[in-house]
């Protein structure tokens, strides 16, 4: 490290370089994994290519100059960090920092404070830590997966989330998503589009939305919920009678109530009674709801419950939400 208006070059090995002082300076690092310290947003880094893995920690706003591939905010300031056109990893500090990937496929993490976090093109990993961080994606800029530390709903044009650490809420967006769950009781809503569900360990409430989604429950007592018919044509992977549950709206359905009548089992799945609105098709796992009973309308597929698995009225729960 020097000081002053200098020029500081690395060597062969990997360097840490840095010029403290005012003004700007120019480190040229050469091979190796080097680090730079930067002060001045007109420090000048120059490397050239295939010259090792190398990073930058500043404390201004600061791009990353070609050929560096890692860039980290240092101190309470909020900063802007900018990326170049190569796989980038930007890691903001506690201040409410912007981080901006450019292209490649970067990892952006804001770390501490309330962050912006925009990807670019790419296949980008947001790693965000509350549910106020921002990210930012635009409409066909690569598969983007966001890993969740708390609840968060995925912002338009993000495809994944995964939720790490204690995060208990997943979200997803208008899109076909993929939301996968933690060890904790999650909850797990898809909205609309085809999603696909994962609740991993943990009692977890899933919750497709509209759209064929799949859903897989993992370990744990795990609960399907449905809050009308057009959330139907789901599939569920892994539904264990006397463990799992399905989940139903009364209001949703249109029902003031649900008992052992609201509900039968047949090979075929069709309703004999006019009181039957939930009918299971031993044969072949598919769940049925049907306003009518054994009336003239058309009854909706449901769910399919992959493996046909034994499924009485004792596996389904319904509230009313007042």
């Amino acid at each position: 490290m020097g000081s002053g208006s200098a020029a500081i070059t690395g060597t062969a090995s990997s360097d840490v370089l840095g010029v403290l002082g005012d003004g700007a300076h120019e480190m040229i690092g050469d091979l190796g994994d080097d680090l730079y310290y930067v002060d001045s947003a007109d420090d000048v880094i120059t490397e050239l290519g295939g010259e090792g893995y190398d990073a930058v920690y500043t404390t201004v706003d600061y791009a990353l100059p070609a050929n560096v591939e890692k860039i980290v905010a240092v101190g309470a300031t909020g900063l802007t960090l900018t990326g170049n056109e190569l796989d980038n990893k930007l890691f903001g500090a506690s201040g409410a920092d912007t981080l901006l990937g450019g292209a490649g496929d970067d990892r952006l993490d804001g770390r501490g404070g309330i962050d912006r976090l925009v990807g670019g093109e790419g296949d980008d990993v947001y790693v965000v830590s509350t549910y106020k961080d921002v990210v930012v994606e635009l409409a066909d800029e690569g598969y983007d997966v966001v890993l969740s530390k708390g609840s968060f709903q995925l912002t338009d044009n993000v495809e994944e989330l995964r939720l790490i650490g204690q995060a208990v809420k997943g979200l997803g967006n208008n899109g076909d998503n993929k939301l996968v769950g933690n060890d904790q009781n999650n909850l797990l809503s898809g909205l609309d589009g085809v999603d696909r569900l994962y609740g991993g360990a943990g009692d977890d409430t899933l919750a497709g939305g509209v759209g064929k989604d799949v859903l897989t429950g993992g370990a744990g007592a795990d609960v399907f919920a449905f809050t009308d018919a057009g959330d139907a044509g789901d599939v569920i992977t892994d539904f264990e009678a006397g463990v799992d549950r399905i989940q139903i709206d009364l209001a949703g359905f249109g029902l003031a109530t649900f008992d052992a009548t609201s509900f039968e089992s047949n090979a075929r799945g069709i309703a004999t009674t006019g009181d039957a609105r939930f009918i299971y098709a031993e044969s072949n796992g598919r769940l049925f709801f049907d306003a009518d009973g054994s009336g003239s309308g058309q009854a909706v597929l449901l769910a399919t419950l992959r493996g046909a698995p034994e499924f009485t009225a004792a596996d389904v729960s319904a509230f009313s939400v007042v």
